[in-house]
């Protein structure tokens, strides 16, 4: 494969901030390593609500490519977009 996106572990407006920390680090932990067996990835970026903003878009270079699970986001469209458009400004 040309890249693999590093996994897609769920964050919720209904989880605590220590089990949307440790989803977020286990994501990139996991990327990471496969960075270190010389796999090219692609970060997975999640969000839930604005008080998690800083947490989701740590790590990631402005300017990365990133993918983006849109799974469960059809019930809760506005805090998608507000997420994504946070995502934008950040990374870009």
């Amino acid at each position: 494969f040309a890249a693999v996106c590093s996994p897609d572990f769920s964050v919720y407006p209904s989880m605590n901030i220590n089990d949307i920390s440790h989803n977020i680090y286990m994501s990139r932990w996991l990327g990471r390593t496969w960075q270190n067996y010389g796999c090219k990835v692609i970060p997975t970026v999640a969000w839930s609500l604005p008080d998690t903003y800083d947490l989701c878009f740590e790590g990631i270079e402005y300017g990365s490519v990133v993918a983006i699970s849109t799974l469960g986001c059809h019930s809760n469209i506005e805090d998608f977009l507000m997420g994504f458009k946070q995502m934008m400004a950040r990374i870009n």
